[in-house]
Protein backbone atom coordinates (compact mmCIF):
# COMPACT_ATOMS: atom_id res chain seq x y z
CA UNK A 1 0.00 0.00 0.00
CA UNK A 2 1.03 3.40 -0.67
CA UNK A 3 2.87 5.51 2.90
CA UNK A 4 0.11 8.57 2.20
CA UNK A 5 -2.58 6.23 2.46
CA UNK A 6 -1.51 4.65 5.95
CA UNK A 7 -0.41 8.12 6.85
CA UNK A 8 -4.16 9.09 6.14
CA UNK A 9 -5.54 7.05 9.50
CA UNK A 10 -6.20 8.37 12.63
CA UNK A 11 -3.41 6.90 14.73
CA UNK A 12 -0.62 8.27 12.29
CA UNK A 13 -2.25 11.70 12.82
CA UNK A 14 0.86 13.64 15.18
CA UNK A 15 3.09 12.18 12.22
CA UNK A 16 5.31 15.59 11.24
CA UNK A 17 7.21 15.43 8.05
CA UNK A 18 11.09 16.78 8.65
CA UNK A 19 12.88 15.49 5.40
CA UNK A 20 12.16 13.12 2.54
CA UNK A 21 9.21 14.52 1.10
CA UNK A 22 10.09 13.90 -2.29
CA UNK A 23 9.43 9.84 -1.06
CA UNK A 24 6.19 10.29 0.04
CA UNK A 25 5.10 7.58 -2.61
CA UNK A 26 6.30 5.10 -1.67
CA UNK A 27 5.15 1.68 -1.08
CA UNK A 28 5.15 0.18 2.28
CA UNK A 29 4.86 -3.89 2.52
CA UNK A 30 5.34 -3.69 6.37
CA UNK A 31 5.55 -1.74 9.74
CA UNK A 32 8.15 -2.84 12.15
CA UNK A 33 10.46 -1.22 14.96
CA UNK A 34 13.86 -0.63 15.37
CA UNK A 35 14.79 -0.57 19.10
CA UNK A 36 17.70 -2.75 20.16
CA UNK A 37 18.98 -3.95 16.50
CA UNK A 38 21.54 -1.68 17.03
CA UNK A 39 23.37 -3.24 20.13
CA UNK A 40 22.79 -6.81 18.14
CA UNK A 41 23.91 -5.68 14.83
CA UNK A 42 20.86 -7.28 13.30
CA UNK A 43 19.89 -4.79 10.63
CA UNK A 44 18.77 -8.11 8.59
CA UNK A 45 15.76 -8.62 10.30
CA UNK A 46 14.64 -5.25 8.12
CA UNK A 47 13.59 -5.69 4.71
CA UNK A 48 12.92 -3.85 1.48
CA UNK A 49 9.80 -1.54 1.67
CA UNK A 50 9.41 -1.71 5.77
CA UNK A 51 8.26 1.75 7.28
CA UNK A 52 10.65 1.25 10.70
CA UNK A 53 9.28 3.14 14.11
CA UNK A 54 11.54 3.99 16.64
CA UNK A 55 12.31 6.09 19.90
CA UNK A 56 16.20 5.91 19.50
CA UNK A 57 16.94 4.82 22.75
CA UNK A 58 20.00 2.85 21.84
CA UNK A 59 21.32 6.27 20.86
CA UNK A 60 20.29 8.17 23.86
CA UNK A 61 23.71 8.33 25.46
CA UNK A 62 25.71 8.80 21.79
CA UNK A 63 24.02 10.73 18.95
CA UNK A 64 26.57 9.95 16.70
CA UNK A 65 24.61 6.43 16.32
CA UNK A 66 21.64 8.00 15.44
CA UNK A 67 23.21 8.57 11.36
CA UNK A 68 25.14 5.29 11.37
CA UNK A 69 21.92 3.33 11.87
CA UNK A 70 20.11 5.29 9.21
CA UNK A 71 22.81 4.33 7.02
CA UNK A 72 22.67 0.66 8.09
CA UNK A 73 18.65 0.86 7.23
CA UNK A 74 19.06 2.74 3.94
CA UNK A 75 21.20 -0.12 2.88
CA UNK A 76 17.84 -2.33 3.79
CA UNK A 77 16.48 -0.25 0.78
CA UNK A 78 13.33 0.93 3.64
CA UNK A 79 10.27 3.33 2.23
CA UNK A 80 10.10 5.44 5.76
CA UNK A 81 11.31 5.72 9.24
CA UNK A 82 9.81 7.66 12.01
CA UNK A 83 11.10 8.70 15.53
CA UNK A 84 9.47 8.90 18.47
CA UNK A 85 10.12 12.30 20.24
CA UNK A 86 10.88 10.19 23.62
CA UNK A 87 14.87 11.09 23.76
CA UNK A 88 14.98 13.33 20.31
CA UNK A 89 13.01 16.13 20.08
CA UNK A 90 15.30 17.30 17.35
CA UNK A 91 17.42 15.26 14.97
CA UNK A 92 20.94 16.15 13.95
CA UNK A 93 20.80 18.31 10.94
CA UNK A 94 23.07 15.75 8.74
CA UNK A 95 20.59 13.14 9.41
CA UNK A 96 17.69 15.40 7.92
CA UNK A 97 20.22 15.99 4.88
CA UNK A 98 20.90 11.95 4.60
CA UNK A 99 17.58 11.27 4.40
CA UNK A 100 16.25 14.00 2.00
CA UNK A 101 19.26 13.06 -0.30
CA UNK A 102 18.39 9.22 -0.30
CA UNK A 103 13.98 10.75 -0.63
CA UNK A 104 13.93 8.58 2.90
CA UNK A 105 10.65 10.34 4.34
CA UNK A 106 11.14 10.55 7.95
CA UNK A 107 9.05 11.22 10.53
CA UNK A 108 9.05 12.40 14.30
CA UNK A 109 5.60 11.81 16.31
CA UNK A 110 4.87 11.95 20.29
CA UNK A 111 1.70 10.56 20.99
CA UNK A 112 1.24 7.14 19.16
CA UNK A 113 1.85 3.96 20.39
CA UNK A 114 3.79 1.72 18.62
CA UNK A 115 2.06 -1.24 19.28
CA UNK A 116 -1.01 0.44 17.70
CA UNK A 117 0.55 1.55 14.45
CA UNK A 118 1.43 -1.39 13.56
CA UNK A 119 -1.91 -2.94 14.43
CA UNK A 120 -3.76 -0.44 12.30
CA UNK A 121 -1.25 -1.32 9.26
CA UNK A 122 -1.93 -4.88 9.60
CA UNK A 123 -6.03 -4.05 9.77
CA UNK A 124 -5.81 -1.66 6.93
CA UNK A 125 -4.11 -4.22 4.98
CA UNK A 126 -6.55 -7.16 5.72
CA UNK A 127 -8.99 -4.46 4.90
CA UNK A 128 -7.73 -3.83 1.35
CA UNK A 129 -7.36 -7.34 0.15
CA UNK A 130 -10.95 -8.17 1.43
CA UNK A 131 -12.22 -4.74 -0.21
CA UNK A 132 -10.42 -6.52 -3.47
CA UNK A 133 -12.35 -9.23 -2.80
CA UNK A 134 -15.81 -7.97 -2.56
CA UNK A 135 -15.72 -5.34 -5.46
CA UNK A 136 -15.19 -8.16 -7.29
CA UNK A 137 -18.16 -10.40 -5.85
CA UNK A 138 -20.38 -7.19 -6.13
CA UNK A 139 -19.43 -6.73 -10.03
CA UNK A 140 -20.19 -10.38 -10.81
CA UNK A 141 -23.19 -10.43 -9.13
CA UNK A 142 -24.42 -6.84 -10.96
CA UNK A 143 -23.29 -8.10 -14.64
CA UNK A 144 -23.94 -11.91 -14.16
CA UNK A 145 -27.60 -13.87 -14.16
CA UNK A 146 -27.25 -15.70 -11.04
CA UNK A 147 -28.62 -17.86 -8.55
CA UNK A 148 -30.45 -15.74 -5.71
CA UNK A 149 -28.48 -17.87 -3.20
CA UNK A 150 -25.23 -16.44 -4.13
CA UNK A 151 -26.67 -12.52 -3.85
CA UNK A 152 -28.05 -14.07 -0.24
CA UNK A 153 -24.49 -15.36 0.56
CA UNK A 154 -22.16 -12.10 -0.71
CA UNK A 155 -24.13 -9.83 1.65
CA UNK A 156 -23.61 -12.21 4.66
CA UNK A 157 -19.97 -12.11 3.50
CA UNK A 158 -20.50 -8.14 3.51
CA UNK A 159 -21.64 -7.96 6.54
CA UNK A 160 -23.27 -10.84 8.78
CA UNK A 161 -24.54 -8.53 11.15
CA UNK A 162 -26.81 -6.70 8.23
CA UNK A 163 -30.67 -6.07 9.13
CA UNK A 164 -33.63 -7.53 6.90
CA UNK A 165 -33.80 -3.99 4.29
CA UNK A 166 -31.22 -1.83 3.62
CA UNK A 167 -30.54 1.47 1.32
CA UNK A 168 -27.32 1.86 -1.07
CA UNK A 169 -25.77 4.87 -1.10
CA UNK A 170 -22.77 5.44 -4.04
CA UNK A 171 -20.99 8.27 -3.43
CA UNK A 172 -17.78 10.04 -5.50
CA UNK A 173 -15.44 12.76 -4.66
CA UNK A 174 -17.07 15.99 -6.39
CA UNK A 175 -13.68 17.56 -6.85
CA UNK A 176 -11.63 14.38 -8.29
CA UNK A 177 -14.46 11.87 -9.39
CA UNK A 178 -12.51 9.59 -11.35
CA UNK A 179 -9.69 8.67 -9.16
CA UNK A 180 -10.70 6.45 -6.39
CA UNK A 181 -7.16 7.34 -4.02
CA UNK A 182 -8.87 10.46 -2.14
CA UNK A 183 -12.62 8.08 -1.73
CA UNK A 184 -9.87 4.97 -0.23
CA UNK A 185 -8.68 7.38 2.25
CA UNK A 186 -12.11 8.37 3.42
CA UNK A 187 -13.24 4.48 3.35
CA UNK A 188 -9.89 3.79 5.80
CA UNK A 189 -11.10 6.16 7.58
CA UNK A 190 -14.38 5.53 8.17
CA UNK A 191 -13.41 1.98 8.54
CA UNK A 192 -11.39 2.79 11.63
CA UNK A 193 -13.37 4.64 12.86
CA UNK A 194 -16.61 2.41 12.67
CA UNK A 195 -13.89 -0.47 14.06
CA UNK A 196 -13.99 2.04 17.38
CA UNK A 197 -17.72 2.37 17.13
CA UNK A 198 -19.55 -0.98 17.54
CA UNK A 199 -22.93 0.56 16.79
CA UNK A 200 -22.76 1.05 13.04
CA UNK A 201 -21.88 -2.77 13.08
CA UNK A 202 -24.86 -2.69 10.97
CA UNK A 203 -23.64 -0.49 8.30
CA UNK A 204 -21.28 -1.02 5.54
CA UNK A 205 -18.70 0.67 4.13
CA UNK A 206 -17.26 -0.88 0.29
CA UNK A 207 -14.89 0.61 -2.42
CA UNK A 208 -17.11 0.05 -5.37
CA UNK A 209 -14.92 1.33 -8.94
CA UNK A 210 -13.92 5.03 -8.55
CA UNK A 211 -16.49 5.51 -5.43
CA UNK A 212 -17.92 4.66 -2.00
CA UNK A 213 -20.57 2.49 -1.76
CA UNK A 214 -22.65 2.35 1.44
CA UNK A 215 -25.14 -0.11 2.85
CA UNK A 216 -27.08 0.90 5.29
CA UNK A 217 -29.33 -1.45 6.73
CA UNK A 218 -32.31 -0.99 8.73
CA UNK A 219 -35.38 -3.35 10.74
CA UNK A 220 -38.12 -2.14 8.89
CA UNK A 221 -38.58 -0.76 5.20
CA UNK A 222 -40.17 2.13 6.85
CA UNK A 223 -37.52 5.17 7.76
CA UNK A 224 -37.64 7.58 10.36
CA UNK A 225 -35.73 10.58 8.44
CA UNK A 226 -35.52 10.96 4.02
CA UNK A 227 -32.43 8.61 2.71
CA UNK A 228 -30.87 12.08 2.45
CA UNK A 229 -30.82 13.10 5.73
CA UNK A 230 -29.85 9.47 6.83
CA UNK A 231 -26.39 9.63 4.44
CA UNK A 232 -25.97 13.42 5.37
CA UNK A 233 -26.10 12.46 9.40
CA UNK A 234 -23.66 9.70 8.88
CA UNK A 235 -20.91 11.19 6.85
CA UNK A 236 -21.32 14.25 9.94
CA UNK A 237 -20.86 11.64 12.60
CA UNK A 238 -17.19 10.47 10.62
CA UNK A 239 -16.38 14.31 10.23
CA UNK A 240 -17.49 14.26 6.85
CA UNK A 241 -19.56 16.53 4.57
CA UNK A 242 -21.88 15.15 2.37
CA UNK A 243 -22.12 18.21 -0.29
CA UNK A 244 -18.70 17.02 -0.89
CA UNK A 245 -19.73 14.50 -2.54
CA UNK A 246 -21.74 13.22 -5.53
CA UNK A 247 -24.74 10.62 -3.89
CA UNK A 248 -26.95 8.48 -5.79
CA UNK A 249 -29.78 6.60 -3.34
CA UNK A 250 -31.41 3.33 -4.18
CA UNK A 251 -35.05 2.19 -2.73
CA UNK A 252 -35.36 0.52 0.50
CA UNK A 253 -35.20 -3.36 -0.04
CA UNK A 254 -34.81 -6.46 1.26
CA UNK A 255 -31.11 -6.63 1.82
CA UNK A 256 -31.12 -10.53 1.18
CA UNK A 257 -32.44 -10.81 -2.02
CA UNK A 258 -31.89 -7.65 -3.54
CA UNK A 259 -28.57 -6.79 -3.27
CA UNK A 260 -27.35 -6.58 -6.64
CA UNK A 261 -30.99 -4.20 -7.35
CA UNK A 262 -30.38 -1.60 -4.42
CA UNK A 263 -26.49 -1.62 -6.24
CA UNK A 264 -27.31 -1.18 -9.14
CA UNK A 265 -30.44 1.85 -8.24
CA UNK A 266 -27.73 3.85 -6.40
CA UNK A 267 -25.40 3.71 -9.61
CA UNK A 268 -27.61 4.96 -11.78
CA UNK A 269 -29.09 7.59 -9.57
CA UNK A 270 -25.45 8.69 -9.18
CA UNK A 271 -25.19 8.77 -12.72
CA UNK A 272 -28.22 11.34 -12.90
CA UNK A 273 -26.70 13.38 -9.78
CA UNK A 274 -23.64 14.01 -11.78
CA UNK A 275 -25.02 15.32 -14.54
CA UNK A 276 -27.72 17.50 -12.75
CA UNK A 277 -24.67 19.11 -10.68
CA UNK A 278 -27.05 17.94 -7.82
CA UNK A 279 -25.85 16.80 -3.96
CA UNK A 280 -27.85 13.96 -4.64
CA UNK A 281 -30.32 12.06 -6.64
CA UNK A 282 -32.69 8.89 -5.53
CA UNK A 283 -33.37 6.51 -7.68
CA UNK A 284 -37.56 7.45 -7.20
CA UNK A 285 -36.42 10.61 -8.61
CA UNK A 286 -35.25 9.09 -12.16
CA UNK A 287 -38.59 9.19 -14.75
CA UNK A 288 -38.15 7.86 -17.59
CA UNK A 289 -34.17 6.84 -16.98
CA UNK A 290 -35.52 3.75 -14.82
CA UNK A 291 -36.13 2.83 -18.31
CA UNK A 292 -33.55 3.91 -20.27
CA UNK A 293 -30.53 2.98 -18.44
CA UNK A 294 -31.36 -0.37 -18.12
CA UNK A 295 -32.01 -0.87 -21.59
CA UNK A 296 -28.70 1.48 -22.24
CA UNK A 297 -27.15 -1.24 -20.94
CA UNK A 298 -27.85 -4.30 -23.51
CA UNK A 299 -24.70 -5.30 -26.20
CA UNK A 300 -27.49 -4.71 -28.93
CA UNK A 301 -28.32 -0.71 -27.82
CA UNK A 302 -24.40 -0.03 -27.28
CA UNK A 303 -23.57 -1.39 -30.53
CA UNK A 304 -26.67 0.67 -32.22
CA UNK A 305 -25.62 3.70 -30.39
CA UNK A 306 -21.94 3.45 -31.64
CA UNK A 307 -23.03 3.49 -35.28
CA UNK A 308 -25.34 5.84 -35.20
CA UNK A 309 -22.23 8.50 -33.40
CA UNK A 310 -19.99 7.14 -35.15
CA UNK A 311 -21.79 7.97 -38.56
CA UNK A 312 -22.76 11.56 -37.14
CA UNK A 313 -19.47 12.54 -35.93
CA UNK A 314 -17.82 11.14 -39.38
CA UNK A 315 -20.28 13.46 -40.86
CA UNK A 316 -20.02 16.43 -38.90
CA UNK A 317 -15.93 16.36 -39.52
CA UNK A 318 -15.79 15.87 -42.95
CA UNK A 319 -18.33 18.69 -43.70
CA UNK A 320 -17.97 20.80 -40.61
CA UNK A 321 -21.77 19.91 -39.97
CA UNK A 322 -23.42 20.42 -36.78
CA UNK A 323 -25.83 17.15 -36.96
CA UNK A 324 -24.77 15.69 -33.79
CA UNK A 325 -25.35 18.75 -31.59
CA UNK A 326 -28.44 19.23 -33.21
CA UNK A 327 -29.85 15.96 -32.52
CA UNK A 328 -28.71 16.30 -28.74
CA UNK A 329 -30.52 19.23 -28.46
CA UNK A 330 -33.58 18.41 -30.47
CA UNK A 331 -33.97 15.20 -28.05
CA UNK A 332 -33.44 17.49 -25.03
CA UNK A 333 -36.40 20.12 -26.29
CA UNK A 334 -38.44 17.14 -26.92
CA UNK A 335 -38.78 17.26 -30.20
CA UNK A 336 -39.49 20.59 -30.62
CA UNK A 337 -37.66 22.57 -33.83
CA UNK A 338 -38.19 25.69 -32.65
CA UNK A 339 -36.85 25.00 -29.41
CA UNK A 340 -34.40 23.75 -30.80
CA UNK A 341 -33.12 26.50 -33.29
CA UNK A 342 -33.37 28.98 -30.20
CA UNK A 343 -31.52 27.12 -28.32
CA UNK A 344 -28.81 26.64 -31.08
CA UNK A 345 -29.08 30.12 -32.39
CA UNK A 346 -30.38 28.87 -35.90
CA UNK A 347 -33.09 29.42 -38.55
CA UNK A 348 -35.98 26.34 -37.61
CA UNK A 349 -35.28 25.70 -41.85
CA UNK A 350 -31.41 24.70 -40.47
CA UNK A 351 -32.42 22.68 -38.07
CA UNK A 352 -34.88 20.75 -40.65
CA UNK A 353 -32.29 20.79 -43.13
CA UNK A 354 -29.59 18.90 -40.36
CA UNK A 355 -33.16 16.59 -39.13
CA UNK A 356 -33.70 15.57 -42.53
CA UNK A 357 -29.81 14.93 -43.70
CA UNK A 358 -29.52 12.75 -40.07
CA UNK A 359 -32.52 10.54 -40.95
CA UNK A 360 -30.57 10.14 -44.53
CA UNK A 361 -27.48 8.88 -43.18
CA UNK A 362 -29.14 6.84 -40.09
CA UNK A 363 -31.56 5.04 -42.13
CA UNK A 364 -29.22 1.92 -42.42
CA UNK A 365 -29.25 1.74 -38.70
CA UNK A 366 -32.36 3.35 -37.73
CA UNK A 367 -35.03 2.69 -40.90
CA UNK A 368 -37.16 4.95 -41.56
CA UNK A 369 -40.07 4.52 -39.24
CA UNK A 370 -40.26 6.25 -35.59
CA UNK A 371 -37.06 8.28 -35.96
CA UNK A 372 -37.58 10.48 -33.00
CA UNK A 373 -38.16 7.87 -30.81
CA UNK A 374 -35.08 5.78 -31.84
CA UNK A 375 -33.07 9.04 -31.32
CA UNK A 376 -34.85 10.12 -28.05
CA UNK A 377 -33.32 6.80 -26.76
CA UNK A 378 -30.26 6.34 -27.56
CA UNK A 379 -28.90 10.08 -27.45
CA UNK A 380 -30.85 10.71 -23.67
CA UNK A 381 -29.00 8.13 -22.25
CA UNK A 382 -25.41 9.36 -24.72
CA UNK A 383 -23.61 11.56 -22.22
CA UNK A 384 -24.17 9.20 -19.16
CA UNK A 385 -22.77 6.16 -21.47
CA UNK A 386 -20.04 8.36 -23.20
CA UNK A 387 -18.77 10.28 -19.14
CA UNK A 388 -19.32 13.36 -21.38
CA UNK A 389 -19.60 16.85 -19.76
CA UNK A 390 -22.09 18.33 -21.89
CA UNK A 391 -25.05 17.97 -19.49
CA UNK A 392 -28.08 18.09 -21.41
CA UNK A 393 -29.41 16.62 -18.65
CA UNK A 394 -29.82 19.59 -16.04
CA UNK A 395 -32.84 21.51 -17.29
CA UNK A 396 -35.22 17.84 -17.50
CA UNK A 397 -38.02 18.15 -14.95
CA UNK A 398 -38.22 14.34 -14.92
CA UNK A 399 -35.48 14.30 -12.47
Amino acid sequence: MQLKALLALPTFHDFQLIAGADGLQQEIGNVDILEYEWFTQNFNVFSENDFVLTSLFFARDDASLIRKSIEKLLSRHISALAVKTIFFSELPPEVIALCDAHHLPLFRFSQAYMEDLIISFNELQKSDQRTLLLEKNLHYILHTNIDPAIIESTAHEINPAFLPHAIAFYLTDRLDPHSPRRIVSVLNRLLYKQYREQHLRTVSFLKFDNGLLVLYSLQEKELKQTPWELIRDLLHGYDLRAEDYAIGISSCQPIYRSLHQILQESLDAHKICQQSDKPYVSYAQLGIYRQLLPLSRSQAFQHQLQEVTHTLRTYDSKFSSRLLETLLAYTKNGGEISATAHQLYQHPNTIRYRLSKAKELLAPYLGTEHFYEQIFNLLTVYPLIKNEPEAVFKNRKDV
